[in-house]
């Protein structure tokens, strides 16, 4: 603006309606603009921002620019802290992954075991490996263990819902407002969009997640036995009756079984890509070469994740081989005792999905 001239001088804004668009200044007004600011722009009404898009323009915005104003700061200080905690609760869940892979993954792989027509229940290695790591959780008051694990896990799965919605609204507001249309196809085909495979498979394995701790770490405590890792391999190949089943349980084993033989290796596959795969998007690893494109990063992440969940799935594949606990020891007896807790903790309705 020139030295010669004030604010007085120039012109009021005109009023405008909400439904009219984007107040855009005549030609006349262009001379007042900033020297910088006008040189980038042609003299077509057409070509010349919108108000909001040129700070230098002193002029009065209505209450709805004043509205929308606000709704975008509102969203831009949302998608800041949500992408923040969704960043955050990753690395503080990476310490327990860590252990939880060394443990059922590679010290499975590691471990000797007996013959399948054997098998005990025993996996040395491994039960040693899940004893010191036991030692570790239970070292420290069972609150730490909580905000260790499932706050981070229920963080993690919340802040990145709210970071989609967050950013697909943004999205809208930015670009899509005034172009309102496609229905709730519109909107489906929005949402599928904002979700990569990697995501998809993170809230894909949420509800294998939940029935993994429900068996692992709620089941053994209400029917007060110690469920290792072979725990694993007598659900995924549990005969057709055990000891102390009745009347309608005996059919419900067989339930339990089918789910935990698709549930285990979708947790499996599923958690395993996505941690590891996410972790290095997060950590940007590698950095992506402006000359190469994404294409190399994306390569060398999907190589590293295939490896974690090879090894995981070559453990879980170990466990499926090994097949259920034999003979009438005192392991055989406990495992029993767990997949009764679990069966007559199940709604009656699911229960009757045995006798189809």
């Amino acid at each position: 603006m020139s030295d010669d001239m004030s604010l007085r001088q120039i012109p009021p804004s005109p009023m405008h309606s909400p439904k009219s668009g984007p107040y855009r200044p005549p030609k006349s007004q262009i001379p007042s603009l900033d020297p910088s600011v006008a040189a980038d722009y042609d003299v077509n009404d057409e070509d010349i921002p919108s108000v909001e898009a040129i700070p230098s323009l002193s002029i009065d915005l209505d209450s709805s620019d004043t509205a929308a104003m606000r709704r975008e700061e509102r969203l831009s200080t949302s998608l800041y802290y949500l992408r923040r905690a969704h960043r955050v609760s990753a690395y503080a869940f990476c310490g327990f992954a860590g252990i939880h892979f060394a443990n059922t993954g590679i010290a499975l792989l590691l471990s000797s075991s007996t013959a399948p027509q054997h098998f005990d229940g025993t996996l040395p290695f491994a039960d040693d490996n899940l004893l010191a790591a036991r030692a570790l959780y239970h070292a420290v008051p069972p609150l730490v263990e909580l905000l260790a694990v499932a706050t981070p896990l229920a963080v993690h799965v919340v802040s990145g819902f709210g970071l989609r919605a967050v950013r697909l609204e943004r999205e809208y507001r930015l670009w899509v407002d005034g172009c309102r249309g496609g229905g709730v196809t519109g909107l489906v085909r929005r949402w599928v969009r904002a979700f990569s495979w990697t995501s998809v498979l993170g809230y894909v394995v949420v509800p294998a997640v939940a029935a993994h701790v429900a068996v692992h770490r709620i089941a053994p405590v209400a029917a007060d036995v110690d469920a290792s890792s072979a725990i694993v391999a007598h659900l995924l190949r549990l005969p057709d009756a055990i000891d102390g089943a009745m009347g309608i349980e005996k059919h419900v084993v067989r339930v339990v079984r089918a789910v935990a033989q698709v549930g285990y290796p979708v947790l499996v596959a599923g958690a395993g890509w996505h941690m590891s795969y996410g972790l290095l998007s997060l950590l940007r690893w590698p950095a992506i070469n402006p000359g190469e494109g994404k294409r190399r990063a994306t390569r060398t992440r999907a190589v590293v994740a295939a490896g974690v969940t090879g090894v995981w799935m070559a453990a879980l594949a170990k466990l499926w081989w090994l097949g259920p606990v034999v003979g009438n020891g005192f392991r055989k007896l406990e495992f029993d005792k767990l997949v009764l807790t679990i069966v007559r903790s199940l709604p009656r309705p699911l229960q009757r999905l045995g006798l189809a």
